[in-house]
């Protein structure tokens, strides 16, 4: 009998389960039948803190653990599941427990090693004897940025479905992840850790650092690998950074891209490929035959090609058929092209309509803003949309508000980085989404 302690963390369950699973005929058993032998057997040794229930997965802490037990002990190549359900020891697990007949808990071993070869280029972050960087807990949403590029790192060529990909994050960073970060998200259906996952592959494709090979797939570019390698300390990445691309040129610096070449990016749930000769191109056949009415409804926005001046989101919707002024915005400036902000919108062309029909398309205009907008927080909260800047996300909350959209108001709250919005603006924001919660809960 081995002289267990008590149980208080993930790594004092994974000798517990071997032993369960050792002492089973054929060494495996259903998930179900295993967990409930691991409670007669071991229960004694379980602390309050690890029985309390866990809303958010619907069930109690122990179980909870025993999972990511079973994952990390997979991952040693200590346990398997030849069938989905089934959880069996395998005889690396087996030689472990005759080998250490009175461990209680196992120290730190290098990952099991799998029979391909590693593709050219591998980057091996957790190998045994080598620098890991420091911890740090994952809290903002750029935390999870460089962890999510290791974990790509490590996965065979580099790549993984996106579920894979979210389950070796949680399995490899649940102690790191901040508690706020694990609660569950009703709306989507997920914890809030996974949801900001998403959002930082969204980010990281805008970045170059990672790509999407074919539907549902998430894998870590050439570029990000040399990122992991030439900043091996680093646990946090600077965008501003990695979009200067800087190439010399006679000695000079160009930070201008060129024309030719390209950019990939995700938008609207679809991944393109876009270049500034592209754009180019589809500017200059409409200034050829004239520009339509719609190019000169600018939104503050305007891109200049060969110095005639045209709206940013209206360009940008006839390249790649989405009308998203963000997303406009990002992408044209990142190929080198002239944007800029106007001041102030510039006179329309259009001859000046009778006072009522003037009041009529206002309102009319309005209920379009108003109704795109709305339309955006929805595709946002079921992630969709293009996450805005933090102080844009506290604008949502306060239209939200007005609307009577409460719901939407607390859970847009909720993406809102406290540190990165002016702490007045925060607070009557976090008091306007307390609203929201309450009134949403009374069923307004």
């Amino acid at each position: 009998m081995r002289p267990y302690a008590a149980i208080k963390a993930e790594r004092d369950y994974w000798v517990p389960l071997l032993e369960v699973l050792a002492d089973r005929p054929e060494h495996l058993g259903e998930v179900s039948v295993v967990i409930a032998e691991f409670e007669p057997r071991f229960g004694h040794l379980l602390d309050e803190r690890e029985r309390e229930f866990m809303p958010a997965h619907g069930t109690a802490r122990w179980e909870w653990r025993l999972h990511w037990s079973r994952y990390h002990l997979a991952q040693k190549g200590l346990l398997a599941s030849p069938v989905r359900g089934v959880w069996r020891i395998t005889d690396e697990g087996l030689e472990w427990l005759r080998r250490f007949p009175d461990a209680t808990r196992m120290g730190a071993m290098p990952k099991a090693r799998s029979s391909r070869p590693a593709a050219p280029g591998t980057v091996t972050l957790r190998e045994e004897g080598s620098r890991m960087r420091p911890d740090k807990t994952l809290q903002t949403f750029e935390d999870f940025w460089v962890p999510l590029l290791e974990v790509l790192a490590e996965m065979p060529d580099h790549a993984g479905r996106a579920r894979d990909v979210i389950e070796a994050f949680g399995a490899r960073n649940v102690q790191r992840i901040h508690p706020q970060q694990l609660e569950f998200m009703e709306t989507q259906g997920q914890p809030r850790w996974a949801y900001n996952l998403r959002w930082s592959r969204q980010s990281l494709l805008g970045l170059g650092l990672m790509d999407a090979p074919a539907w549902g797939v998430w894998r870590i570019t050439e570029a990000g690998l040399a990122w992991l390698r030439e900043h091996p300390d680093e646990t946090h990445l600077d965008a501003k950074t990695v979009l200067e691309r800087t190439s010399s040129v006679d000695g000079e610096t160009e930070t201008v891209p060129k024309r030719s070449e390209r950019l990939s990016f995700r938008a609207a749930g679809r991944q393109l490929s876009l270049s500034a000769d592209d754009v180019l191109q589809v500017a200059r056949r409409h200034l050829a035959s004239g520009l339509p009415r719609e190019a000169q409804y600018y939104e503050k926005w305007v891109v200049t090609v060969d110095g005639q001046t045209m709206g940013l989101r209206w360009l940008f919707a006839e390249v790649t058929g989405i009308h998203d002024l963000y997303f406009a915005q990002k992408v044209l400036s990142r190929l080198g092209l002239e944007v800029a902000r106007l001041d102030s919108k510039p006179p329309s062309p259009r001859p000046t309509p009778a006072p009522k029909v003037a009041a009529q398309n206002e309102e009319q205009t309005w209920l379009l803003v108003v109704r795109a907008e709305v339309t955006a927080i929805r595709d946002l909260l079921r992630g969709r949309g293009v996450r805005p800047t933090d102080e844009r996300l506290c604008d949502q909350v306060q239209l939200c508000y007005l609307l009577g959209l409460y719901r939407e108001g607390g859970e847009l709250f909720r993406l809102v980085d406290g540190t990165r919005v002016h702490p007045w603006y925060y607070e009557r924001t976090r008091r306007l989404a307390q609203v929201c919660d309450m009134r949403c809960a009374h069923g307004r």
